[in-house]
């Protein structure tokens, strides 16, 4: 069980090609292992925080138009929030974060006129994030209502050792 993060581009309402190379240079910036066969990379930062990081089309000959994060009971921490936020600026892409209702954060305030049409008939929360703070304010409030959600169904004792 996760708290998963997505990141996606659009234009013109449709899912487009992410620069890939951008995308590996911030990848390469932190320390991983190699990705397994489904296209996902395990990183650790020093602060002690993990996410699993799945991009599998970036190092395949397969679409590349988005990428998860998929966060466990090691908490969020500013270098993971760095990364995400790096990721998406390079990759151009919004960030989708699955609350009580969907949060769209912008990165950049053209990417509100590229939405799909079944992202916005939702009506989802559309926040401009134009840095690291504004993307940890709204990653904390998610990652705080899913850890209580956690909690309930595993119970507390089931993560007591770190576990999800």
């Amino acid at each position: 069980m996760s708290f998963d993060v997505f990141l996606a581009r659009f234009v013109d309402g449709d899912p487009a090609e992410v620069n890939r190379g951008a995308v590996r240079n911030v990848l390469e910036s932190v320390a991983h292992g190699p990705a397994d066969e489904f296209g996902f990379y395990v990183i650790e930062f020093p602060d002690g925080t993990q996410v699993d990081f799945s991009a599998s089309g970036l190092d395949r000959s397969e679409d590349f138009t988005t990428c998860a994060f998929h966060i466990g009971g090691s908490g969020i921490g500013d270098h993971l929030v760095k990364f995400i936020f790096d990721v998406a600026k390079a990759g151009g892409m919004v960030i989708l974060v699955p609350m009580d209702e969907l949060v769209v954060m912008l990165t950049a305030p053209e990417q509100g006129n590229h939405l799909p049409a079944d992202v916005l008939e939702n009506k989802p929360e559309l926040v401009p994030c134009g840095s690291e703070l504004e993307l940890a304010a709204v990653l904390s409030r998610g990652y705080e209502g899913w850890s209580k959600y956690r909690d309930f169904v595993v119970g507390d004792a089931g993560h007591a050792d770190g576990q999800a």
